[in-house]
């Protein structure tokens, strides 16, 4: 049985005719962005465990704001020094 609801922190949604979920990408590259992110709502998560995994299109966009908020750390913190 598939699971049917979002992997983000704190997210109830479940999919529906006004949510729909999105898969983890198979691009190494992009599915650890995608875990990074999700890391800032759920600190021991490790990544999908389960090719089901998904995030739910109502956080995707914070999904995608919080991997670029991550990026942004990480470039700024290799200036300093």
């Amino acid at each position: 049985m598939s699971h049917s609801n979002c992997c983000v922190g704190r997210c109830v949604n479940r999919k529906s005719n006004e949510v729909s979920l999105h898969t983890f990408p198979k691009n190494m590259a992009q599915r650890r962005l995608w875990i990074r992110g999700i890391q800032t709502t759920r600190a021991e998560w490790n990544g999908p465990k389960m090719a089901t995994t998904q995030v739910g299109s109502l956080l995707y966009a914070f999904l995608v704001r919080r991997i670029l908020f991550v990026i942004k750390n990480e470039v700024v913190a290799g200036f300093a020094v």
